[in-house]
């Protein structure tokens, strides 16, 4: 029962009716000495105002956002694991992406080779990737275009994306970030 001031009506009934409970031989042994009535905190103004702290997802990774159109979700890894080889080592993913996931480290992984891009963005997955794929499908002079392109890979069928961190401290957070797990 939630506390309030004027509800006493709870307490005094217990407190009335004790010697019935203690009329009983085996209730006399549980209520030796009178109970505490005790309440639930009521909802105050922080409650109401303050929203409850956000719960961790358990379900980490990188999953298709299933957009109709989406080009990105065919390229997403649907690997089970929740950690990637970096240059830095192994790197556990503890956040939940998708597609349309926006200030997040990401990397794109060539399942030939294992090669390992690592790239940061402030817009959303979808739109950056899109760019890296042109860039492979035209030849574009870029580190990953020059990889997929090369002798032994097959381009865009070659390659995966996954998100690695989201970034909540802004570009310059972002950045930092991408570095630490570069070098």
């Amino acid at each position: 029962m939630t506390y309030h001031p004027h509800n006493l009506v709870a307490r005094r009934i217990v407190l009335n009716n004790l010697s019935i409970l203690q009329a009983d031989p085996n209730a006399r042994e549980v209520f030796d000495e009178p109970p505490l009535v005790v309440y639930r905190r009521a909802k105050n103004i922080r409650d109401m105002l303050v929203p409850s702290p956000i719960s961790v997802s358990h379900d980490s990774g990188t999953r298709p956002c299933s957009r109709p159109r989406c080009i990105t979700c065919t390229y997403v890894s649907h690997a089970q694991s929740s950690e990637i080889n970096t240059p830095r080592g192994v790197f556990t993913i503890a956040d939940s992406f998708t597609c349309t996931s926006c200030n997040l480290i990401y990397a794109i992984v060539c399942k030939r080779c294992d090669m390992v891009y690592i790239g940061e963005t402030g817009r959303n997955l979808a739109t950056r990737f899109s760019e890296q794929l042109r860039d492979v499908q035209n030849g574009v002079h870029k580190p990953v275009s020059l990889h997929f392109g090369s002798s032994g890979h097959q381009g865009c069928t070659d390659m995966e994306v996954l998100g690695l961190r989201s970034s909540r401290g802004g570009a310059k957070s972002c950045f930092d970030c991408e570095q630490r797990l570069i070098f």
